[in-house]
């Protein structure tokens, strides 16, 4: 006989019920698989959705939402979560591949599905559009995800006004410890040690909760998609009253560390608005609100990639690089020792720039060498290409201080230390090979007057 649970999940005591700021943690495990094999059940879950979303309604959402193409290399990590494409299908042998949830900052579970296929943008909408659906008028939320910044790309490109309104009712960060995989604008974009109103959420309760249910992935695999609800379901209900119970001693540590990170802060405070020995300057916290407005009002870094080029420097660049390659392709017809392979390949390069060259044209008459347009466009490339490349070494050098300074807050041992020095080499690697680039272009542009650049 079937029976239907009517206990009701136990609700956060103090998350705010009304007005007020709430925090929520978002992730998947996969780690939590069920295996087809296992069968299906004809009934539904006993507990019902006191913790788990109707899965056909999960479903329907996910597989009708588009994700539209973007390219991966925008963002700050070519990360495989969010990838429509490469979000892993696995074998026909798994019928559910995870759970992806919802933790508040109080580590008291919310919400949970599960995942059929991988970790897709649509399963964070979905989850999202639930959150928002079932707050209060008038409460802030303050979402950790650890792709936030590519969730929130892909909101900006959103065709529903409904989903494009996210942006305005939510607040996007990274967990503290998942930012250090991120490119160091990323870091400073999206720590929630950066942010305003974040204050000293680290948005890892979501992992502490599936370090918990890991424990029951040998048993739920093998269950129907009910049981295996259920199971979850029960285990949920345990770890929240657990929670709820130590609910008081947590708040209190909390409040304890948080009262030694503000005496810490206000002694650096009072240790840099210390005027200076020699010259008697000093910084104010004037200074320091107005350096954070500026940060915040400050435009990511553009023409790195040399979006900032006129049509005709663009064309006149494609068309010197023509000239360049017909004059090398002519070079090797004449020559007694040129390669076989290599006559055929440089007359494929000439014909696909010939091809790009026509598109750009229209019709249009094809600048000669000697063309005072061909010669004007080109001479206004050297000043661009050095401002580009400038901006490129930069935010590079910018990026790689930051990193060596946040690695000395942290001992060698430690796990984020080594994620730091891992960073601080590669900023490195990328900054040697930028300043290799600029010296090239710039002696290629201005000849042996132009001054070296050395790390």
């Amino acid at each position: 006989m079937y029976m239907e649970s009517k206990e009701r999940p136990p609700t956060c005591p103090a998350c705010p019920k009304a007005e007020g700021k709430r925090f929520i943690s978002l992730d998947a495990i996969f780690g939590l698989k069920r295996w087809r094999k296992s069968g299906y059940s004809d009934n539904p879950p006993r507990h019902g959705v006191t913790y788990f979303m109707q899965q056909g309604e999960v479903d329907e959402f996910v597989g009708k939402y588009s994700c539209r193409a973007v390219n991966t290399s925008a963002f700050c990590s070519n990360f495989q979560a969010g990838d429509h494409l490469r979000s892993k299908t696995r074998t026909t042998k798994v019928d559910e591949t995870g759970v992806f949830g919802a933790v508040c900052r109080h580590e008291v579970p919310v919400k949970f599905f599960s995942l059929k296929k991988g970790e897709r943008l649509g399963n964070a909408v979905h989850l999202l559009k639930f959150l928002l659906d079932t707050k209060p008028e008038g409460q802030e939320m303050y979402v950790l995800y650890d792709i936030a910044c590519k969730l929130q790309a892909h909101l900006k490109r959103a065709t529903d006004p409904q989903i494009l309104g996210f942006l305005e009712l939510i607040k996007f960060a990274i967990p503290a410890f998942h930012v250090y995989g991120h490119k160091p604008d990323c870091q400073t974009r999206f720590s929630p040690r950066r942010l305003r109103g974040f204050c000293l959420s680290d948005g890892e309760q979501v992992e502490r909760l599936w370090s918990f249910l890991r424990k029951f992935a040998s048993i739920t695999k093998e269950m129907t998609p009910s049981n295996r609800v259920d199971a979850l379901t029960d285990a949920l209900l345990h770890y929240s009253r657990r929670m709820c119970r130590n609910l008081a001693t947590l708040l209190v540590h909390r409040y304890q560390r948080a009262q030694g990170l503000q005496a810490a802060a206000l002694k650096e405070l009072d240790d840099i608005t210390v005027p200076d020995e020699q010259d008697g300057s000093a910084f104010s916290l004037s200074d320091i609100r107005q350096w954070m407005v500026e940060e915040e009002d400050m435009p990511p870094p553009t023409g790195v990639t040399g979006a900032d080029l006129t049509d005709a420097e663009v064309y006149a660049l494609k068309l010197k690089a023509y000239y360049q390659l017909r004059k090398e392709y002519e070079q090797e017809c004449r020559s007694d020792s040129s390669v076989a392979s290599a006559i055929p390949l440089l007359l494929r390069k000439l014909k696909s720039l010939d091809a790009e060259l026509r598109c750009m044209e229209q019709g249009k008459h094809r600048w000669e060498e000697s063309s005072p347009a061909y010669q004007s466009a080109l001479s206004r490339n050297p000043k661009r290409h050095e401002k580009r490349h400038l901006l490129k070494l930069h935010t590079l050098c910018v990026d790689r201080w930051m990193l060596i300074t946040l690695k000395q807050k942290y001992a060698d041992g430690q796990a984020i230390a080594k994620l730091l020095v891992a960073q601080i080499k590669t900023a490195t690697t990328r900054l040697r090979k930028a300043l290799e680039d600029y010296n090239q272009g710039m002696l290629g542009c201005l000849g042996p007057s132009h001054c070296i650049l050395r790390f």
